[in-house]
């Protein structure tokens, strides 16, 4: 159990994304600030394109502007996840838009959540529908999600496996909301992780002849990528997380120096992006997607960011 006390534990989150950002600086883990304004504009182009495309859905609890950036930034980031999968197909586009509504989704629920709307009125899981989770504007996101899926034509399995993993986020988010005490490391991860799978998965619907060890090894990837975005997160959270009693993976870490945890969570994102490499030949256009996932990072990490990144 995190113990520090207020003094402390605001000392500890002034520093966490700086470290963090020093540590990913140290492991070359730079975009290249040339590309930057391409990335932006390209991402905010997208957001308005994916907005357009849900404006027969009544989509609350988050501000349009808001619902752009993430809808362009899921839709980007989904196109550096998905390179791996063997052969683009005909179904890219589809698959990254579905994307870019799983990430908009996924904040939403955490919006409303952190908001203080109960467990029952915002998550659509079968158990709880009779709570209100069917009016939930994560349901509306929810059920125009399955809707774009079955357009791309994912096998029976496919399509149960992305179901199952749907279940199991949010109940990792209902772990979270009604823990008592510390949050294990399983429902962490799979909070962490699994909205980054959803994003991915739906690839393998273009791929239905492609060996399992590489489906299996593209699944184990994407919970690595979710694992350090959600360290990242938290890190970023760490203040305000604290101060709300939420759990934070960086209070787990407490016996470890924050350096070294530090430098462990950058160690983790040399590993993504080696695997990527050795999977996707470098042209001018995967190029752009590796520098999306290097602008997201350091996007996410904020102004504390800036001047390691400077270095």
């Amino acid at each position: 159990m995190w113990t520090a006390n207020s003094e402390t534990i605001q000392h500890i989150g002034s520093h966490q994304s700086a470290l963090l950002a020093e540590a990913l600086a140290q492991r070359g883990l730079r975009f290249q600030p040339h590309l930057a304004q391409r990335i932006q504009e390209r991402m905010r182009l997208l957001g308005d394109t994916e907005w357009n495309g849900l404006a027969g859905l009544d989509v609350t609890g988050i501000s349009a502007p808001k619902a752009r950036r993430l809808l362009g930034a899921g839709f980007a980031l989904a196109e550096f996840l998905i390179a791996p999968v063997p052969a683009r197909t005909v179904i890219h586009n589809s698959v990254c838009s579905l994307a870019a509504l799983a990430n908009l989704m996924v904040v939403v629920c955490d919006g409303l959540l952190d908001g203080g709307a109960s467990v029952g009125d915002v998550l659509p899981s079968a158990e709880l529908a009779a709570g209100g989770g069917c009016s939930s504007p994560v349901m509306v996101l929810l059920r125009e999600y399955f809707l774009r899926l079955e357009d791309i034509r994912p096998s029976e399995e496919l399509l149960r496996r992305i179901r199952k993993l749907v279940a199991r986020m949010f109940d990792a988010e209902i772990r979270t909301v009604r823990r008592e005490g510390s949050l294990p490391y399983c429902f962490w991860l799979r909070k962490s992780s699994l909205p980054f799978v959803l994003m991915g998965l739906p690839a393998w619907a273009g791929c239905p002849d492609a060996s399992p060890g590489r489906y299996i090894r593209h699944l184990l990837w994407l919970y690595r990528v979710g694992r350090f975005f959600g360290a990242i997160d938290d890190a970023v959270d760490f203040l305000e997380d604290c101060s709300a009693g939420q759990p934070n993976r960086w209070q787990e870490w407490e016996k470890v120096p924050r350096a070294s945890a530090a430098a462990c969570v950058a160690g983790w994102g040399t590993q993504i992006l080696e695997e990527w490499d050795s999977l996707v030949p470098r042209t001018a256009e995967t190029t752009v997607l590796r520098e999306t996932f290097l602008h997201n990072i350091w996007g996410w990490l904020g102004p504390a960011s800036s001047q390691a990144h400077a270095r």
